[in-house]
């Protein structure tokens, strides 16, 4: 619109996600399964997921340096994986070094899409803690709607793209950018409470599915297609 396009002509469909990404698993089955091939001692304890790119604007470093330590502080009982690569590899990696959080933080690099789904499924929270970058925005997010169509609530930045899907309280839970206190109570309070996981999970799958899966933005699609052949077929026609 910047540019000079009218408003009226400018439609947003977002992109989709597909209903098989979702395992009917039991979690600790699937976290076993985890266990055995990437060698991670995770037992009984919750799993907190990440996946993207590992740049600034995704703001896995500040959430390790600022979000990490605050949840220590309250329990012990989780594990944080990372999905992804990208140019903040090594800094990410010192600063798991730095901080002795080798058996808390998992660098997983990028992985094939059988374990990611696996990964998806057996994870207990997904965090997408981005912050505000000049020129580099966070479009959409689609991996807030794989995750929630895998009955994972999301904790994330309320922000650009993000929250046009990310429902505060419904799917998830919305936080200010680099508020490091909101977004360890937003977590810690899923943590302690299985139900109020378990609701959010359920309502996020439900969620993800009426919004974003494939056959809706399809006929979204459609819709907007048939609607332009129709207003095309009427100026032909001097109706419009």
């Amino acid at each position: 619109m910047r540019r000079g396009i009218a408003p009226h002509r400018v439609v947003v469909v977002p992109d989709g996600v597909s209903d098989t990404l979702f395992l009917d698993v039991d979690r600790q089955v699937l976290k076993n399964e985890i266990s055995r091939r990437l060698g991670i001692a995770i037992g009984d304890k919750k799993i907190l997921l990440s996946v993207g790119r590992f740049v600034r604007r995704k703001g896995f470093d500040w959430f390790i340096l600022n979000v990490v330590p605050r949840l220590l502080s309250r329990s012990k009982d989780w594990l944080y994986l990372l999905v992804g690569d990208g140019p903040l590899k090594e800094d990410i990696k010192e600063i798991i070094a730095q901080y002795a959080l080798g058996n808390r933080i998992y660098l997983l690099g990028s992985i094939d899409d059988s374990t990611l789904r696996l990964i998806y499924n057996a994870s207990d929270i997904f965090v997408m803690p981005n912050v505000s970058i000049t020129g580099d925005i966070e479009g959409f997010g689609i991996v807030a709607a794989e995750a929630a169509s895998c009955r994972i609530p999301v904790v994330a930045s309320d922000l650009a793209g993000i929250s046009s899907h990310v429902v505060d309280g419904s799917i998830g839970f919305l936080v200010r950018p680099l508020d490091a206190m909101g977004f360890a109570n937003a977590i810690h309070g899923l943590l302690e409470q299985d139900d109020l996981r378990t609701e959010i999970g359920e309502n996020a799958k439900r969620f993800a599915l009426s919004k974003f899966e494939w056959r809706q933005i399809a006929f979204r699609y459609l819709k907007e297609f048939a609607l332009a052949a129709r207003v095309h077929q009427l100026k032909r026609h001097g109706a419009v």
